[in-house]
């Protein structure tokens, strides 16, 4: 569950970030301002999901964008974001993305992901193991 983004930020011309690549794994960003949090609010669905990759990094873009032109300026930043998402991502991380183009409207968001039954089971046996296991805990019977 790893992601990978590249970004380069601008604000009035001047360009305030560019990283070239970063991994961000399913944990609950610490130290970060609570108002950057209730921008990118997760969708509550049997379990709690402040936590996956998806959210880390774009909470970590958020605060270092806010850092730099100020919280009353997300408007006037530009820019581009790319994101890999090793599998689809839930509806959670779907709201979160929509939240943050709604803050961020002129920073264009490429968004690519893999089908997590094929990158985890490439092998037909291991996905057929994985059924007859019984599956993803807490998962509707078929």
């Amino acid at each position: 569950m790893i992601r990978e983004t590249l970004t380069s930020g601008w604000f009035s011309k001047l360009q305030i970030t560019k990283e070239p690549g970063r991994l961000f794994y399913s944990v609950a960003p610490r130290g970060m301002d609570s108002k950057i949090h209730k921008m990118l609010q997760p969708v509550f669905s049997h379990i709690h999901r402040e936590d996956h990759s998806e959210r880390s990094a774009l909470l970590h873009i958020a605060r270092t964008v806010l850092k730099r032109c100020g919280s009353q300026a997300s408007d006037d930043c530009s820019g581009w974001l790319r994101l890999y998402v090793s599998h689809f991502p839930c509806i959670s991380c779907v709201a979160v993305i929509c939240q943050f183009i709604r803050f961020f409207p002129a920073i264009r968001l490429e968004l690519d992901f893999d089908n997590m039954w094929k990158t985890r089971f490439e092998e037909m046996a291991g996905a057929m193991r994985f059924e007859r296991e019984g599956g993803l805990a807490g998962a509707p019977p078929k």
